[in-house]
């Protein structure tokens, strides 16, 4: 499979090579903690019920994941 080269390649490409070397000198790097993660669980409630017991045949089906099935089951 042949890949196309964008203009942005074909430029560093043909770039001079104290261009690229004062380029990576100015790449940073960071790392960022994350104290917290906020949610929200979308399970079909806008779907047609039909819909609805498709998913959740699914679920029972695979196994994968009791919990959701039981949330999906829930009134």
């Amino acid at each position: 499979m042949e890949l196309k080269c964008t203009a942005y390649q074909r430029f560093v490409k043909n770039a001079p090579a104290d261009f690229i070397a004062a380029q990576l000198k100015a790449i940073v790097g960071i790392e960022i903690p994350i104290l917290s993660i906020e949610g929200k669980w979308k399970i079909s409630q806008n779907r047609q019920p039909a819909d609805r017991q498709g998913v959740n045949d699914g679920l029972r089906t695979e196994q994968l994941c009791p919990s959701m099935l039981h949330m999906m089951e829930a009134p």
